[in-house]
């Protein structure tokens, strides 16, 4: 029989993917496992069109946005707080946490990598332990991602091993004349009866400026 000229149908499938993905991994997997079953799908009458179709419906099927997955996840933590009575705070620490993660990476789960997730981390205006907080928020995402089948334990431990903020403890200093006295003229408007205890606690400190 005469050979078709121009692209498959099963090439520009992996093409789109792979442009709508921004990366060829997730789709290639995919691939890859479905060609190891090739000559068993030949002998069932399958073309290499059939296989790659196959993994087209396989990787649409698997993929998750971030802000899905983010609000698939939200949910399940809400109901089963609720249904075992805890605390909803953790859960509102994830929300305001996660939803400003999903509202900068709005694609693929599958497709995060390591140094946006990074530099994004870096990027935020708090201190290093709210942003390690942050970090431990995605991680948890993630392990949901990869139990739901919407990413690859791969995945999760590059974003895991994104090495934590080291937080360093603060250096105690006395109170400066000026700090020393603004606070206790604010406890002379406000709490005079407390200014003498004031005085006699922070004297070492002025003492020593």
């Amino acid at each position: 029989s005469a050979r078709r000229s121009g692209p498959s149908r099963g090439s520009l499938a992996l093409r789109d993917l792979e442009v709508e993905t921004g990366r060829s991994q997730p789709v290639t997997k995919h691939i890859d496992d479905y060609c190891r079953s090739a000559r068993r799908a030949h002998k069932l009458g399958k073309t290499l069109d059939d296989i790659l179709a196959a993994a087209e419906k396989a990787h649409s099927a698997g993929s998750r946005t971030v802000p899905e997955t983010v609000t698939a996840f939200l949910s399940e933590i809400e109901a089963r707080s609720k249904r075992q009575g805890s605390s909803l705070c953790h859960w509102r620490n994830l929300r305001a946490r996660l939803n400003k993660f999903a509202a900068a990476f709005t694609g693929n789960i599958a497709a995060l990598e390591r140094p946006p997730v990074q530099s994004w981390l870096k990027g935020l205006p708090h201190t290093a332990k709210t942003i390690n907080h942050y970090r431990a928020a995605i991680v948890e995402l993630l392990y949901y991602a990869k139990g739901q089948g919407h990413c690859t334990r791969d995945l999760v431990e590059a974003i895991a091993d994104i090495n934590p903020y080291r937080l360093t403890a603060p250096i105690v200093t006395p109170y400066s004349v000026k700090e020393m006295r603004a606070i206790c003229d604010y406890a002379h408007a406000h709490a005079p009866r407390h200014l003498p205890t004031i005085l006699l606690v922070g004297f070492g400190g002025v003492r020593v400026c």
